[in-house]
């Protein structure tokens, strides 16, 4: 029983660390797009991969998409 919640609360802690950032979380300035300095604070994004216009900053669709990958 003195187990179970230490257990329970690690698995709480891991699957709120596993989640990614939201858009507007990581769209610091809130002017609706990603540039490459805000990005850089996720480490499994790759910009250019996600920048798939190639115009330096990332949409919300943009963005959608390479978190889901």
């Amino acid at each position: 029983r003195t187990l179970i919640l230490p257990a329970l609360l690690l698995t709480a802690c891991t699957a709120f660390a596993a989640a990614p950032l939201t858009f507007e979380e990581v769209d610091t300035d809130g002017d609706g797009l990603i540039s490459a300095d805000e990005a850089a604070s996720i480490e499994a994004l790759d910009f250019n991969a996600a920048d798939s216009d190639n115009d330096g900053t990332l949409t919300v669709d943009e963005y959608d998409i390479a978190i889901e990958i």
